[in-house]
């Protein structure tokens, strides 16, 4: 159970590091968007259908809300500036 919780980890850490930004407010299905993969895989993991649209859709942009309430409140945005200028 251990490694197979590395090995999502690591899926994970690759499939998420390959966004390009937080959120694209233009096409919010965007898979290159963090919080737009995010709320797919969420929608995914449900067994939720993207013919559904009513049902996806609001799935969707409520995982997106959560997720970007969680990230202001962490405030994270914050601590990603910190981290870049160490690098």
């Amino acid at each position: 159970m251990e490694r197979e919780f590395f090995e999502k980890l690591n899926s994970a850490e690759i499939e998420y590091g390959e966004c390009k930004q937080l959120i694209d407010r233009d096409n919010p299905l965007s898979q290159d968007a963090l919080f737009s993969k995010f709320a797919g895989n969420v929608c995914e993991l449900l067994g939720l259908e993207k013919a559904d649209t009513a049902t996806y859709a609001n799935t969707f942009m409520k995982v997106i809300d959560i997720a970007i309430d969680s990230f202001k409140e962490l405030n994270l945005s914050e601590t990603l500036r910190v981290a870049g200028k160490g690098l």
